[in-house]
């Protein structure tokens, strides 16, 4: 379950999957270079996480009482930032992303903003560990949702889903049973669950548009829907283009690619935005097959600048990254479970973003590689624990069922 690997392959075969069903009449033929590619790198992704080790569930434990002054830091980084916004931004009216734009729009204090949202997310991310770690400590619970509120009022709905994510994939990892001994009430209310999400999703993109949460009729103009099938709900129309969208403006950009391999475009697609938005900017160009539907993948710029050999160049950088970082987490092993959770994480969001210079997602390996230095000084003083879950004697490591947890404390390495 936390490994990146299984969720790369799940979620790409997924959306080319929903993408081949064709309901969108923007899901043009996928270019044949790029499907062989989607190909290879599932197939690689899951022999590699078939190769690997199983993923070991960690939980840590502060031994003396943690005080909460990264969270008021972060609490009061907030505030700094909106009054030099001048508002509040969940106050504020969203007009949307337009990529043909070359306005530069105010978003709070330039590379404050960046740092204390980059920082934000990971450290959301970190108090939902520490409390599912430690479930009896409430203050953990109350970081966390303070946290997730000031998310909120920053209209940062889409951070506020990572950091869920990031909750759901742990709970679940702790509390697996295995497939065999998973009861089906429990997969009914997974089902359930998953429907009520996409009824979510469909019913806020609705009332956003200035329609009836229950009309989807704006969506299914957008998103050009001329093949939808009668017996599904038109509720998921929403999920579905923003599912595949990305995959047929990255089509796009394969179709269009000049031919023209620009190895700096390439390279600065690695940095975080900060570095490379200017040589991006004037290296390659990006092309949406409708501007309102504008995510791209993390795959984008690689193939604007070397055809789907970028993507292939994007993919062994994702597995080179992610090993290194790998190899720190199991060396120091205080966030390793958690750390593996956030790779989890960074795989899935290929689908919409490039994780290497995005910069809500870019630093998370370095503050990953930071916390983990950190943590481990406070394992050696003996100021935290780990308790190591560990898996029946009857029952297959790889279900992940388990019956007892063994305490490791610090030693001198």
């Amino acid at each position: 379950m936390l490994k990146y690997q299984n969720w790369y392959a799940g979620i790409w075969v997924a959306v080319v999957g929903l993408y081949a069903l064709g309901w969108s009449s923007l899901n043009g033929a996928l270019d044949p270079a790029l499907l062989v590619f989607f190909g290879v790198s599932i197939v690689v992704s899951i022999i590699m996480a078939a190769l690997s080790s199983p993923i070991p569930l960690v939980k840590l434990r502060w031994v003396k009482r943690r005080k909460p002054v990264i969270t008021i830091a972060v609490f009061l980084g907030f505030l700094v930032d909106w009054a030099y916004r001048g508002s509040l931004p969940v106050l504020q009216s969203y007009q949307g992303y337009d990529p043909t734009s070359t306005a530069e729009l105010s978003v709070g204090i330039p590379v404050f903003h960046v740092v204390l949202m980059a920082f934000a997310i990971f450290y959301t991310m970190y108090l939902s560990y520490l409390y599912l770690s430690d479930t009896q400590n409430k203050g953990y619970l109350w970081e966390f949702l303070l946290l997730i509120g000031m998310l909120i009022l920053n209209n940062s709905r889409g951070y506020v889903v990572f950091c869920l994510f990031i909750m759901l994939l742990l709970y679940s990892s702790f509390n697996s049973k295995g497939i065999k001994q998973t009861k089906v009430g429990s997969i009914v209310l997974i089902v359930l669950a998953a429907f009520g999400v996409i009824i979510f999703i469909s019913a806020a993109g609705n009332i956003r548009s200035g329609y009836s949460w229950n009309d989807c009729s704006y969506i299914e103009t957008i998103g050009y829907f001329n093949n939808y099938p009668d017996w599904l709900t038109k509720h998921f129309m929403w999920g579905y283009s923003y599912a595949t969208s990305p995959l047929a403006n990255l089509n796009l950009n394969c179709l269009r690619y000049n031919g023209n391999l620009n190895i700096a475009v390439i390279l600065f697609s690695f940095l975080p935005e900060q570095l490379s938005a200017g040589p991006l900017a004037h290296g390659v160009t990006i092309y949406y097959v409708v501007n309102h539907l504008n995510a791209v993948t993390g795959f984008a710029t690689f193939v604007g600048a070397a055809g789907v050999g970028g993507a292939y160049a994007a993919f062994a950088g994702m597995i080179l990254l992610y090993t290194f970082v790998k190899v720190i987490l199991k060396k120091f092993r205080v966030l390793e479970t958690f750390g593996n959770a956030l790779l989890c994480f960074l795989a899935l969001s290929m689908i919409f973003f490039n994780c290497f210079t995005t910069s809500a997602l870019c630093y998370i390996p370095f503050f990953l590689i930071v916390a983990s230095y950190y943590l481990n000084g406070r394992l050696v003083s003996n100021d935290i624990v780990l308790l190591v879950q560990e898996p029946h004697p009857d029952a297959p490591e790889a279900l992940g069922s388990f019956t007892a947890a063994r305490r490791i404390r610090g030693e001198a390495r």
